[in-house]
């Protein structure tokens, strides 16, 4: 009998839906904001766009009065994230550093979990694994990584630029998808 219930447990976990966010088809993530340096009296500066067939995230970055990155980040929310193994994102931009960003709580100077990519000018899909996320606190990685725990109470996901520099940046975003 417990062998049964394991593998109808299986069985239940693997036919787990894919989560999409379509940014293209479906202008999917229309309640995302901007949340630029400016909370911290920054200057960076950023928009979203849309085209028919991705969301465009462009700004400049500024290093002027401690400022320094800039973000959009979805509505909050409660996610259980724990039965997904990997987040995809098809992703092209200006050869730019980003982070994207899984938060549990509201409290800025709360752990956040972070893995960085380069987005190249011609389309890639990335693919990273949930457990492979880093925990970082207030822009500093702490040597951790993500829990299952803390897969279970995700309340936010967010794109950050990641180059730490003066400079314009462009990230072209066709979806994000949690397997």
């Amino acid at each position: 009998m417990k062998s049964l219930m394991l593998i109808l447990g299986a069985i239940l976990l693997s036919s787990m839906e894919p989560m999409m966010i379509d940014f293209g088809k479906e202008k999917a993530g229309q309640t995302w904001r901007i949340l630029n340096d400016g909370v911290m009296g920054g200057r960076s500066a950023s928009t979203i766009d849309y085209s028919e067939d991705h969301l465009r995230f462009a700004g400049t970055i500024s290093l002027e009065n401690n400022g320094g990155f800039a973000s959009m980040r979805s509505p909050y929310g409660s996610m259980d994230l724990s039965e997904y193994k990997e987040l995809r994102m098809r992703v092209r931009g200006d050869g730019s550093s980003f982070g994207m960003v899984l938060e549990t709580s509201r409290t800025w100077f709360y752990p956040n979990y972070k893995v960085t990519f380069d987005a190249t000018e011609e389309w890639q899909e990335l693919v990273f694994s949930l457990r492979d996320f880093d925990e970082y606190v207030v822009g500093r990685k702490q040597g951790k990584k993500m829990t299952d725990k803390n897969l279970q109470n995700v309340i936010r996901l967010g794109i950050i630029t990641n180059d730490k520099a003066a400079k314009p940046f462009q990230l072209d975003i066709d979806y994000i998808e949690l397997k």
